[in-house]
């Protein structure tokens, strides 16, 4: 997997995400607080800060469908977990929608676990997931 620092690493994760999910919004690839990496025509993912301090918050994780089941996934869960404790955070947190019991077992594989926000920032009907990366 290859950290993003370059332009044309960027067009390939907008490139990525615009086939992974073709009804959504795109992923703001450009906010200068997230760090992303990607598995050329196969994966990206992403990881930034968040207000709380000691707090890492996992962005969207796309894997193309050719890619699926062999363990992406999980392994950029675990590559962004390492980056988050290197970079001195506690806690890491996300969340799934309901409909994508995929990602929400990666995340219960990777040891996270369920938790109710107090501001529940992505809609009352999602899951919300969090661990301690320490």
């Amino acid at each position: 997997m290859i950290r993003l620092h370059r332009t044309e690493n960027v067009r390939a994760i907008l490139a990525l995400d615009a086939k992974i999910f073709p009804t959504d919004d795109p992923v703001d690839v450009w906010d200068k607080r997230a760090v992303w990496w990607i598995a050329p025509g196969a994966a990206y993912c992403g990881i930034r800060p968040t207000a709380r301090e000691g707090l890492a918050f996992l962005l969207r994780a796309g894997v193309v469908e050719a890619y699926r089941g062999q363990g992406l996934q999980r392994r950029m869960i675990r590559t962004r977990l390492r980056w988050a404790r290197t970079a001195g955070f506690v806690e890491v947190c996300t969340y799934t929608i309901p409909t994508n019991p995929w990602s929400s077992n990666n995340l219960i594989a990777c040891g996270f676990r369920l938790y109710d926000p107090p501001h529940r920032w992505a809609g009352e009907d999602t899951n919300y997931w969090v661990r301690k990366v320490a």
